[in-house]
């Protein structure tokens, strides 16, 4: 079981209160699996090698931790702490009802509690039985609320938004060069591709959709407004370790080269780890400063072209695009909600 933690909106502003926000979520079937691609026997086990525990040690300014020694002269310090306790309780079988007591002395502020059955054969799989949105509402002071009110009266409120738009093209086998439109109105300010084979895009308990492989791609380059990305063509040859250049390109599209920061994407992991996902800014400035920042909005086509130094192999890929695109919304005194494409 693991969290799922993502921002819808893109941007890091509250919404004004008494807005309504409908959010479509689409679920994949539940025989699905996302990792272990290729695997038909499921064993899994927990193995804890090494533990660290990391902390933090702060100098004090000698007046500071002075007026610390004088407060622990009239009173202790008190520290707020949680403490768990762990209990394991057998249902024995053909049993319909259960009660026990868990614990008898405090009253614990959260319990969780797991089952696990007793069983030699484990199947698993993916099910979505209910999903929520939990949003934070913040209560403002009436003079807040008021100065906010005045300001509507005057001026709509605008929020700089990302839409995301995905694309999924099939490219049939036997093919060394793949010519396509990915979007005939508004240019992206960045894209995304990714190509997987037609077999894990369609999904099984034995593969999954995620592992993007770059398929000996000798060439690949994107044309948005007239203008061609990157200027100078690549060479690729991923077997013979002929990718740095476009492997820099997708660091640098997402702002994690010349930083210490990383997003886990290796040259091993990008070459056959199933992470090959090719990056393009499309911007003027070639850079991305976050959602705050607006770059002049462009119509126009944005095509793609690729090669390949061997055929495509049997059953074809699938080309998977995603693109940002920068929009504007905006809220009036009455709630009135507008925007300069659709959201």
């Amino acid at each position: 079981m693991a969290k799922l933690d993502v921002d819808i909106c893109n941007q890091p502003r509250y919404l004004i209160n008494q807005c309504e926000v409908d959010i479509e979520l689409l679920p994949n079937e539940s025989n699905f699996l996302i990792v272990a691609p290729g695997a038909t026997n499921h064993k899994y086990h927990l193995e804890i090698l090494a533990c660290k525990l990391y902390i933090k040690k702060i100098e004090l300014m000698d007046s500071l931790a002075f007026d610390i020694a004088k407060k622990l002269e009239l009173k202790p310090a008190r520290y707020p702490m949680r403490k768990t306790s762990l209990k394991s309780l057998f249902i024995s079988e053909n049993r319909t009802e259960f009660n026990a007591n868990l614990w008898m002395d405090q009253v614990p502020r959260r319990v969780v509690l797991g089952m696990v059955k007793n069983a030699t054969n484990h199947k698993y799989h993916l099910e979505i039985l209910a999903c929520k949105l939990y949003i934070k509402k913040i209560e403002l002071m009436d003079s807040l609320a008021f100065d906010i009110a005045k300001k509507l009266e005057l001026k709509p409120a605008r929020y700089p938004m990302r839409k995301t738009s995905l694309k999924s093209l099939f490219i049939s086998e036997n093919r060394t060069e793949f010519n396509a439109n990915l979007w005939m109105d508004q240019v992206p300010r960045r894209v995304v591709l990714g190509m997987v084979k037609n077999a894990d895009f369609v999904g099984s308990q034995k593969t999954h959709p995620f592992n993007f492989q770059h398929f000996n791609l000798r060439d690949i380059s994107i044309t948005a407004g007239g203008v061609t990305y990157p200027t100078a063509p690549y060479s690729l040859d991923f077997p013979n370790g002929k990718y740095v250049r476009i492997y820099h390109d997708m660091q640098e599209a997402i702002g994690y080269a010349g930083t210490l920061e990383s997003n886990g994407i290796s040259m091993k992991r990008f070459s056959n780890g199933g992470f090959c996902l090719l990056v393009f800014n499309l911007t003027n400035s070639q850079e991305d400063n976050g959602p705050e920042m607006f770059d002049l909005i462009k119509n126009g086509t944005t095509s793609i072209r690729m090669t390949f130094n061997e055929p495509v192999p049997n059953g074809g890929i699938v080309l998977v695009a995603m693109g940002e695109i920068d929009s504007l919304l905006m809220l009036d005194r009455n709630r009135t909600i507008s925007t300069d494409i659709s959201v």
